[in-house]
């Protein structure tokens, strides 16, 4: 992130390369199983959405990095799916779910009208997203800021990207600074959860 806050555009794209490693590393402590399996298999996607837009064209680097990070987000909500829909959680999760609705509606249109070819994938990626947001938000506080700081971040890339004139100083900080803590307070959410009780 100081990277991004000083102009240093090398360090803070090295470090957004080296991101997702270090959260596996993290993510590694998690019980084996289904969830880790999981878990590093969204991390990994997020990772290769990170690195590899890098080192293709420009017009062809944005559907690479929405196709990436759909992936994560479906790996998200089938990892998620199974802990976050049973009953007594399911309830939280219709409710995040209604409750980021319209927001996510609200960024949607205000893409589409210059998203062009990419209006499929916009609407697709928004619903994933608004899926694995919910799923996440019934892990608990730290999956409630988790999955907002999430949503934050990819609106924040949405308008920013297709929205003329939203591109503000600043807006690249913003997007990754909320982009890393949500992904590490989502695997916090899963690691405190895994913890037998005492």
């Amino acid at each position: 992130m100081t990277g991004l806050f000083t102009g240093q555009r090398w360090l803070s794209a090295s470090m957004q390369v080296l991101l997702m490693p270090m959260l596996a590393l993290v993510a590694v402590r998690l019980p084996a199983g289904r969830l880790r399996t999981g878990v590093l298999a969204a991390l990994t996607a997020s990772w290769v959405g990170d690195t590899v837009p890098r080192f293709v064209a420009p017009e062809v680097g944005l559907p690479v990095l929405l196709g990436c990070f759909a992936v994560a987000q479906a790996i998200w909500v089938v990892t998620l799916w199974r802990g976050s829909m049973r009953p007594g959680r399911r309830g939280r999760v219709l409710a995040t779910a209604a409750l980021a609705l319209a927001p996510s509606v609200w960024v949607v249109l205000r893409c589409l009208p210059t998203a062009g070819v990419l209006t499929p994938a916009v609407i697709g990626y928004a619903a994933l997203l608004l899926a694995m947001v919910a799923l996440i938000a019934a892990r608990g506080p730290l999956g409630v800021a988790g999955g907002l700081l999430f949503w934050i971040s990819d609106a924040l890339i949405a308008v920013t990207t297709f929205v003329p004139g939203w591109r503000f100083t600043g807006s690249e900080a913003a997007i990754m600074s909320t982009y890393a803590a949500a992904q590490g307070l989502i695997v916090a959410a899963l690691l405190r959860e895994s913890r037998p009780p005492r």
